[in-house]
Order: C-alpha cells, then sequence, then structure tokens
C-alpha cells in the first residue's frame, strides 16, 4: 500500500482506494487520479491573482498534451479523484 493507493490491475490502470483506517474501499477503476502537491500549488499561486485549483492542474498537465475539453469532462463526468500531498 502507497499512500492509501494500491495498483490492482496494471494492464487496465484500475486503482483500489482504500480510507485509511476504516478498512472500507471502493472501486476507482472509472477515476482518473490526480495528485497535487500542496506546496506546489501554493508556490505556483504565490505571485499570481485569480488562480484555480482546475488551472494549476491544467497547468501541469499541458505537457502530456491533454487539452482543455478533456479535462474539464473529466471534471464534470466525476471522473477526477484528487489526492492532495501536503
Amino acid at each position: 500500500m502507497l499512500g492509501g493507493i494500491k495498483q490492482a490491475d496494471g494492464q487496465r490502470q484500475r486503482f483500489v482506494c482504500t480510507t485509511l483506517g476504516w478498512g472500507s474501499s471502493m472501486d476507482c477503476s472509472d477515476k482518473v487520479p490526480i495528485f497535487i502537491s500542496l506546496k506546489s500549488f501554493a508556490e505556483y499561486s504565490q505571485n499570481k491573482s485569480g488562480v484555480s485549483l482546475f488551472g494549476y492542474i491544467y497547468h501541469e498537465w499541458v505537457n502530456c498534451q491533454i487539452v482543455q475539453p478533456e479535462l474539464t469532462n473529466i471534471f464534470q463526468n466525476g471522473q477526477a479523484l484528487i489526492f492532495l500531498d501536503s
């Protein structure tokens, strides 16, 4: 188990998510995991006004050749699974 996530099926990139300490789990195979360092987000937004978490995620993912409408669809369809790392 690494940070509450265990890769269960490498071919489908299926994730099993657990609520730490509760012993429950849910199938997250239809979710897109998004890992965010709060420190990096704070540094990114420090000298900018009107920064949103969505804008920061898009900024980080633009190198992965994802376009904004695709990222918007992930959020609108409830497919984003956001992990915040302090």
